[in-house]
């Protein structure tokens, strides 16, 4: 961290970016943000090429009007992509794309570890723009969730088989009392939270109302 702030200082950069090999990158912008980018873990054959691959993507981004915090998580993923492969390799949109889907949300905001997927509305409406933008289809259903059973599985998974994404309205904890009385609900609304993720598996995201 130190080293980019030296980098930028002696410089005169708006912001200082230095990789750390496996470890990710960190930032240090002039507005006083410093951040790691962690980068997840990956099956190494060859670095060669994975600091170009890192670069031309970061000033690709960056060029493209990103901010510095996607621009770096792109970087890194297109990096982690490039390890995988052997000698100095293309990585494609394809590859960058499933990889990004797969490691969870485009944008964060989620409520902490095992519950990435479960946002309040604005960070949620920010996430299905940016899959939109990417071309893939969106579908919504909503529910209670309370005490899941084989009905909700089969619908769950059926509104799932619609989409590339699908949304899932969760109802409040007090919307829940109001619809099936005082003793309900059996489970708070994160916990209600997990279900429908464990149902469909991956890229599902949850709304708050």
């Amino acid at each position: 961290m130190q080293a980019g702030i030296q980098l930028r200082e002696m410089l005169d950069l708006e912001a200082g970016i230095v990789t750390l090999d496996k470890e990710g990158m960190v930032m240090c912008h002039v507005d006083g943000r410093r951040q790691h980018f962690p980068t997840r873990p990956r099956q190494v054959y060859d670095i060669t090429g994975a600091g170009d691959m890192v670069m031309a993507v970061l000033g690709m981004a960056l060029a493209g009007g990103a901010d510095y915090d996607a621009a770096i998580r792109l970087a890194n993923i297109a990096g982690g992509l490039e390890v995988e492969k052997v000698g100095v390799a293309t990585v494609t949109r394809d590859e960058i794309l499933r990889d990004l889907f797969a490691s969870g949300p485009v944008m964060h905001g989620g409520h902490g570890v095992g519950l990435e997927k479960l946002f309040e509305r604005q960070t949620l409406l920010h996430e299905i723009d940016c899959r939109r933008r990417l071309g893939q289809r969106v579908a919504f259903t909503n529910g209670c969730f309370d005490v899941l059973h084989a009905g909700h599985v089969q619908y769950l998974r059926e509104a799932r088989g619609q989409a590339d994404l699908l949304v899932v309205g969760l109802n409040s904890d007090s919307t829940v009392r109001t619809l099936k009385g005082s003793e309900r609900p059996v489970n708070d609304v994160y916990s209600r939270g997990r279900r429908p993720q464990r149902v469909v598996g991956g890229r599902l995201c949850h709304r708050l109302r």
